[in-house]
């Protein structure tokens, strides 16, 4: 352990080397010695002793209460003072300097040792009380700092009987946030700047817990009314060291917009999508669903919130799952939407589904994501499945009818034509009618077209055809319009042998 250096600054050599001894038997080391006021100020600058034994009167234009005062200005070195002499006008002068003793001469070492050890208890004292103010005052001059300059705005307040807190301070931002000059709100109430007229969240009760535990609060989120705009402020109060209540709060109202926007967005978005009869699936390359977006949750394979995460393999046939992903896969690229028909059997039943993918555009996560459009087309298969097998029973009754058949376009080209023993459909369909006639024939079924081009009623007629053996006969035949939206497309025609009548 080191030793406490002293200096001793005494002009008479026996009574230095007295104290010399004194200071060394109580344990002290003597650091250095001096005879004059002008030498203790280089020499304590130059060994910084812990603390200086000092004769008030020493030789030279300089005593020692005008160097003890500037050894305490300059180096902070406490200073205990020795003299023969204790008058008034030097005691008055000595507290100038704030020593940390006397002395009197002769000197006892019993009294040199109380004085030595509680002049260094008060320096050890004096110098830890600096450090602390020091401390101190570098933090709040950093909490000012901060207050001053944060982007958040921030108040201060304090109590006198933590039920009442008055705003003393309000920093830039705040001012900027109010539009308002601190001064003008300086000593108002929280319950004048929290305007809370419902008591809905009673805000001066935040204030006095913070207060009383010291424990941070955050305030619900409240709204104001300032300079004739509404306005949203998020709110946090902190209890300071030293008393002072300090609320934290942040302007939302942008925020507080967009959430409102976007809540409004989703909400038409949801019945957009509730308005749907497509099932909407966004994909990614694996064939995981991203998201399920369903009005008609009957025809989900599973609920929404059961599929999130999982792919089409996990919950389709495999069959149908290497179609969809293969799909995917060649959405993504083609960059070019891909359409498949499927079945499946859902809540619903069994269901035929029409999917359509779409590429996005941009990348989630580094993924390409697909999106996947089904619409329940089962009725329009039943439908088509009704139309085939009606084609089929008509084309069945036309094919074994016995009269002659024919579908012809505007211009008498034959688009149809049943098998007879009069006719045949190879070599004929795509020709003209004019072309199968006699010339005697084809004056007469020009007529008849023209009569019911004009009149859109069926005509009959007779006339004479050429068998596939080359005979003569004649038929009795029935040409009708084919109709679209009342608008001619063509000719149905059908000729009856009459020629045994």
């Amino acid at each position: 352990m080191n030793k406490t250096k002293i200096m001793i600054v005494e002009d008479e050599y026996i009574i230095c080397e007295e104290m010399i001894g004194m200071v060394e038997s109580l344990g002290y080391e003597v650091t250095a010695t001096t005879d004059s006021a002008e030498k203790v100020i280089a020499k304590a600058e130059e060994v910084k002793p812990d603390l200086i034994l000092m004769d008030i009167r020493l030789n030279g234009e300089m005593d020692g209460i005008e160097a003890a005062e500037e050894i305490r200005n300059r180096f902070s070195i406490p200073v205990i003072f020795s003299t023969a002499y204790l008058d008034k006008e030097r005691i008055e002068r000595a507290k100038i300097t704030m020593p940390f003793g006397y002395v009197l001469k002769p000197i006892q070492e019993r009294d040199l040792k109380v004085t030595i050890e509680m002049a260094l208890y008060i320096s050890k004292v004096d110098i830890e009380r600096k450090l602390a103010e020091q401390a101190l005052k570098e933090s709040e001059e950093r909490f000012w700092n901060l207050f001053n300059n944060m982007s958040s705005g921030c108040g201060v307040w304090k109590t006198t009987n933590g039920n009442e807190f008055t705003l003393v301070d309000l920093n830039i931002s705040g001012e900027k946030m109010d539009n308002v000059k601190k001064e003008e709100i300086f000593g108002k109430n929280i319950v004048e700047l929290f305007p809370d007229p419902d008591r809905k969240f009673n805000v001066s009760e935040y204030f006095k817990r913070v207060w009383k535990t010291g424990k941070p609060e955050r305030l619900p989120i409240l709204q104001f009314n300032i300079s004739d705009r509404d306005v949203w402020r998020e709110n946090y109060i902190y209890k300071l060291p030293t008393g002072e209540i300090v609320v934290i709060f942040d302007d939302i109202t942008e925020h507080k917009q967009i959430e409102a926007a976007l809540h409004k967005r989703e909400t038409l978005l949801t019945a957009f999508i509730n308005a749907l009869p497509d099932i909407s699936f966004i994909f990614d390359e694996n064939g995981k669903y991203i998201e399920v977006l369903a009005s008609q949750k009957h025809l989900l394979i599973a609920q929404p919130d059961e599929m999130l995460g999982k792919t089409v393999y996990d919950t389709l046939p495999k069959r149908i799952a290497n179609k969809i992903h293969r799909k995917i896969m060649d959405t993504i690229k083609s960059n070019k939407p891909q359409v498949l028909e499927y079945k499946l059997v859902v809540p619903a039943g069994e269901t035929w589904f029409e999917g359509r993918s779409a590429s996005m555009k941009k990348k989630i996560d580094s993924k390409n994501l697909v999106v996947w459009l089904t619409h329940d087309i089962t009725e329009q298969k039943q439908v088509e499945e009704a139309l085939k097998e009606s084609e089929l029973n008509l084309k069945t009754i036309l094919e074994n009818a016995p009269d002659h058949l024919m579908v012809l376009d505007l211009n008498g080209n034959i688009n149809y034509v049943n098998c007879t023993s009069y006719s045949e459909r190879k070599g004929t369909i795509g020709i003209s009618i004019f072309d199968l006639l006699p010339e005697k024939s084809k004056d007469i079924q020009k007529k008849n077209i023209e009569l019911v081009l004009k009149t859109g009623k069926k005509q009959r007629y007779e006339i004479e055809y050429q068998t596939l053996e080359g005979q003569y006969k004649t038929f009795e035949s029935h040409i009708g319009p084919v109709k679209v939206e009342e608008k001619i497309i063509g000719f149905v025609l059908i000729s009856r042998d009459i020629t045994d009548r």
